[in-house]
């Protein structure tokens, strides 16, 4: 024993303070005695504090062990500010730990699995209600892509509650809401006949599905208004029937356009999380190795997406950079691209090169889209396979983009539910 025990005096005998798993130990060898140091009896927020800057500075807690002690502290009354403030750790962090520690469910993940981090435990917290979703999160955390995972799962969860609400109000105003693959002729969309929707509510077949409009990484919906047999209530003339349209969309049919719609959500989730790690990656301080390599091939190779960025003021960088947004500088003209330019004269060598290699990213980028993954290319490659060599982890849809191929799935975790 080379370091005392710490210890302060309990009603039925000296209490551990520091040194748990060397009082542990010498019980376990049968030793008689072991130096103890005996201390004043602490507070409880004091000896809580204690305890986990010591543990961290000695071992290392686990996720789970400092979310306890975060807990802990807070039962005190302590603020996140003032345990971040004791503690030496992120505000944000504990704040996120408590969160974790309000859900039982992502408590003892992080008890089970110490290769959960806190990004991965808060993650569970979020989605405790929706087992199938934990144990994706558990697998993500283990095999990789889990900030693809988690992303498609919030954007899936904004997706449904978008469209629940869009339905009721539908049906709150008395429009049956149909499904995409019925409105097959004779059904037919209102605006492809230019009959006003307003003026056609009184009509037997009047009905509405829900289609999209895309934003990037969401897409909203909106009613799309039709009737369901415009023949038979008059308006349209059976001379006037648009020829191929006589059939429904067969199940093939129906099973591809199905696999697009998946494939592009994907895409648009993807796009988030890409766009998180290119704004982390433009506030770095120095270029990554092979940086002059990349810059100069796309300038070599004639990019069209520089030329693009160039003419418009590079306005996804000037995003990313947190600079002033707004309208786009033609020719590297205007005052916005003047600060841009502030930032670069200002800039050592080492980071100059970091923002020469940002730029032509966030070229590339802002020229992406679902089409993107519809389209692979030695141009595409050579982006996302740039990313992917400076530490971005691909999903899988972007995967495919590069080489063509769909990933293989990742392994099952229980959840232990």
């Amino acid at each position: 024993m080379l370091q005392p025990v710490v210890a302060y005096p309990g009603v039925e005998g000296p209490v551990v303070e520091f040194g748990h798993r060397r009082t542990l130990a010498a019980l376990k060898c049968g030793l008689p005695n072991i130096p103890v140091m005996l201390v004043e009896v602490p507070e409880g927020a004091d000896r809580v504090t204690d305890q986990l800057v010591e543990n961290d500075q000695r071992a290392g807690l686990s996720t789970a062990e400092r979310v306890a002690g975060w807990e802990q502290l807070a039962a005190f009354g302590l603020s996140a500010s003032a345990i971040a403030k004791r503690t030496g750790a992120k505000k944000t962090d504990v704040t996120t730990g408590l969160k974790v520690a309000g859900s039982e469910l992502a408590s003892r993940a992080g008890q089970r699995w110490d290769f959960l981090t806190l990004e991965h435990t808060a993650a569970i917290a979020e989605f405790d209600s929706d087992p199938e979703a934990v144990k994706a999160i558990v697998a993500a955390a283990k095999t990789g892509r889990f900030e693809h995972t988690v992303q498609r799962m919030r954007d899936e969860r904004t997706d449904a509650e978008a469209f629940a609400r869009a339905r009721a109000e539908l049906v709150e105003a008395g429009v049956e809401v149909i499904d995409r693959d019925l409105v097959t002729w004779p059904a037919a969309r209102l605006d492809d006949h230019g009959i006003d929707a307003a003026e056609h509510v009184s009509c037997p077949g009047h009905a509405a599905y829900l289609g999209h409009n895309f934003g990037v990484g969401e897409r909203r919906p909106v009613a799309v208004f039709v009737c369901r047999d415009v023949l038979a209530h008059g308006h349209v003339d059976a001379t006037q029937a648009p020829v191929g349209q006589g059939r429904r969309l067969s199940e093939e049919d129906k099973a591809a356009r199905r696999v697009v719609a998946e494939r592009n959500k994907q895409w648009r989730s993807a796009t988030v999380v890409r766009r998180d790690w290119l704004r982390a990656f433009a506030a770095r301080k120095r270029a990554p190795v092979g940086a002059e390599r990349f810059v100069l091939t796309c300038l070599v190779a004639g990019d069209h997406p520089l030329r693009q960025a160039m003419e418009a003021g590079w306005p996804l960088l000037r995003e990313l950079l947190g600079l002033t947004s707004g309208e786009s500088d033609r020719f590297r003209h205007g005052a916005q691209v003047g600060v841009l330019l502030e930032m670069v004269a200002a800039a050592s060598p080492k980071r100059a090169l970091l923002l020469c290699a940002a730029a032509v990213l966030c070229a590339w980028e802002d020229r992406t889209g679902p089409h993107t993954w519809r389209n692979q290319g030695a141009d595409t490659a050579r982006y996302l396979g740039q990313m992917a060599e400076w530490g971005y982890e691909l999903s899988e849809i972007e995967s495919y983009a590069v080489t063509g191929e769909p990933s293989a799935a990742a392994p099952e975790v229980s959840s232990g539910e």
